[in-house]
C-alpha cells in the first residue's frame, strides 16, 4: 500500500499477470519473481486503475508518481471541505 485516503482509498501498484488479471493490494510486486508480471499499473481499492507501465523498477516508480499526482490529488481535492461563507452579525438594538 502506498497511500491511504479515508476509508475507501488504498493506493498500490498492481502487477498484470500473463493472463491479463491484476494482482491485489496485498501483493508486493517488487518481491515477486522476475517475469511474474508483464506490466505494472497504479491502482486503488476504489476501483480506479491508471495506465500500464513496463514491469521494471522505473515502471514501478512511474506508477507511484501517477498515483500521487493524478488519483491522490483528485481524491484529496474531493475530500477537502469547502470554506463556509462568513456569517453576518446582525446588531440588535
Amino acid at each position: 500500500m502506498l497511500f491511504r485516503a479515508g476509508s475507501s482509498h488504498l493506493g498500490f501498484v498492481a502487477g498484470r499477470y500473463r493472463n491479463g488479471a491484476f494482482s491485489d493490494r496485498y501483493t508486493d510486486v517488487l518481491r515477486c519473481a522476475e517475469r511474474t508480471f508483464t506490466a505494472y499499473a497504479p491502482a486503488c481499492s476504489c476501483g480506479w486503475r491508471g495506465p500500464l507501465f513496463p514491469a521494471t523498477d522505473a515502471g514501478h516508480l512511474r506508477c507511484r508518481r501517477v498515483l500521487v499526482h493524478q488519483h491522490l490529488a483528485q481524491v484529496t481535492k474531493e475530500c477537502t471541505p469547502r470554506p463556509r461563507p462568513a456569517r453576518r452579525r446582525v446588531a440588535v438594538a
